[in-house]
């Protein structure tokens, strides 16, 4: 029986990798040759005795695990070679309530008045937050991580159903009506239990409630760590479990392919690493100890001391990248292209479409609003300017372009709305802003694409406090209500 009066997480430390492929992040790279270090020696449980025998070992050896997980992040979103800063979320419709929507809460608006509100505030589960937002055709869907992860559906004005899974969420991937989580999960061990009591130290997900991993899905981790990567795939549709796995050890990242890395221990206590697909078959690569990890669209990449090794789809070795400009504290893919986060947002890109031959992207920020294959982008520098643009085969190309010239003691007064004052229907594009011009407050909803026109308030009490696309329109909401400025 496992007994513990308190709960303690021991600190484990990372280290380094040696170099296969250098790739100077300062715009140049050598080449040194190739490896392979394929192992294929980790295997699934036989039953939950062998999930507790390990967590009986680690935890009373004092490894725990867990506490230098990945963590989610949002930043810029890459858009062709632009890193746009998005201060927002956005507006969403399910087609017939309309959401706008918080880290915090969610609130709910019949039709297209967002200055009404319709039933109660969406809360995200206790001790998680929302961070991101799913358009759907007929329903929105929110991302929640904190204690938990997953998402709930929204239909009508109300939760539809809620997939919840155990741990924070490193990453999440949507793909065919289906949406991935990987996050990493470290159970509180406060009390007594055994080897039967499978809900106190095995990862659980599901939908509205959840239910152990089963252990037959759970790799082995040696008595390196008690803590979980865990893998779950859900439909969007109905909420259901796809599929779900998890590693026990000392986990460092869960990716939303399978792919995730922990930390492990020798006879010698030496750490190390290891890179693990979840599959029927797990296949494991041995590194030197990790600190962060990314992985999606078959490439993948793990921060080694002051390196990172990246692989492909079958976790062959393809390169190493080093010489940052800085230590980075986050990264994740964005199609092919691994982005490095640091103290200031993404300090690098590389393009990994080639793995064996990535390339530095040189890229600019930008701010806006990305919305799937199109985004629009700002600039208020000496003149408002808003230029939409649409990916075509990943090349941002300029579509249409919004230009207005005031006063020059009226441009230090322009703010921009939000990301819940922006939007784009098809080839054209709504926004709002304000300024003063020496006697009142003017807001201005401007469109532009295919047709432009302007709409205008003065000395307004809320401005246009909502810009948003709903069927073939574009809808404006202000004091007055919602207004359609382009159909």
């Amino acid at each position: 029986r496992l007994v513990n009066s308190g709960y303690n997480k021991p600190a484990l430390i990372t280290s380094a990798i040696g170099a296969v492929i250098l790739f100077v992040i300062c715009g140049y790279f050598t080449v040194f040759g190739a490896n392979s270090n394929i192992v294929k020696k980790l295997t699934y449980a036989k039953d939950a005795e062998e999930i507790f025998m390990e967590v009986y070992e680690s935890y009373t050896a004092g490894n725990v695990g867990g506490e230098n997980n990945a963590e989610y992040f949002s930043s810029e979103k890459l858009f062709g070679t632009s890193l746009v800063s998005q201060n927002g979320f956005g507006v969403f419709t399910d087609g017939t309530f309309t959401y706008t929507v918080s880290e915090n809460k969610i609130i709910p608006h019949s039709g297209l008045d967002v200055n009404r509100t319709a039933g109660n505030d969406i809360l995200p589960p206790e001790n998680t937050k929302f961070v991101d937002f799913i358009q759907g055709e007929d329903y929105v869907a929110a991302v929640f991580t904190g204690t938990e992860c997953g998402f709930v559906k929204l239909q009508k004005g109300e939760i539809v159903f809620t997939a919840i899974q155990d741990g924070s969420l490193c990453d999440y991937s949507v793909n065919d009506g289906e949406i991935s989580f990987g996050s990493v999960y470290t159970p509180h061990y406060t009390h007594n239990f055994n080897a039967s009591d499978i809900n106190e130290y095995c990862p659980r997900l599901g939908k509205n409630e959840k239910t152990p991993v089963t252990a037959e899905n759970i790799a082995l981790g040696n008595s390196s760590g008690c803590s979980f990567a865990v893998w779950g795939k859900y439909s969007l549709a109905d909420g259901s479990v796809i599929s779900a796995k998890a590693a026990i050890g000392n986990p460092v990242y869960a990716g939303a392919d399978g792919i995730c890395a922990l930390n492990f221990r020798d006879k010698e206590e030496n750490e190390f690493g290891r890179i693990i697909k979840l599959a029927d078959e797990i296949t494991s690569v041995k590194t030197d100890k990790i600190t962060l990890g990314a992985s999606g669209n078959g490439v993948s990449a793990f921060l080694t001391g002051n390196q990172i090794i990246v692989l492909d789809e079958n976790l062959e070795e393809k390169c190493i990248l080093q010489n940052f400009a800085q230590t980075p504290s986050g990264m994740k893919f964005e199609d092919k292209v691994l982005l490095l986060n640091g103290g200031d947002g993404i300090f690098s890109a590389v393009n990994c479409a080639d793995a064996a031959n990535p390339a530095l992207l040189e890229t600019q920020k930008e701010n806006g609003v990305v919305i799937g294959d199109k985004a629009v982008l700002f600039n208020v520098d000496d003149k408002i300017e808003a230029r939409l643009m649409t990916l075509e085969n990943g090349e941002a190309k300029q579509t249409a372009v919004y230009e207005k010239q005031l006063a020059a003691e009226e441009m230090p007064t322009v703010e921009l709305g939000n990301a819940e004052q922006m939007a784009i229907n098809g080839e054209n594009c709504a926004f709002s802003y304000r300024y003063f011009d020496g006697v009142s407050v003017v807001s201005v909803c401007a469109v532009f694409g295919n047709e432009t026109s302007e709409l205008t308030l003065y000395d307004d009490r809320t401005g246009y406090s909502a810009v948003f696309a709903f069927e073939n329109k574009l809808i404006a909401v202000s004091s007055k209500g919602a207004e359609t400025v382009f159909e």
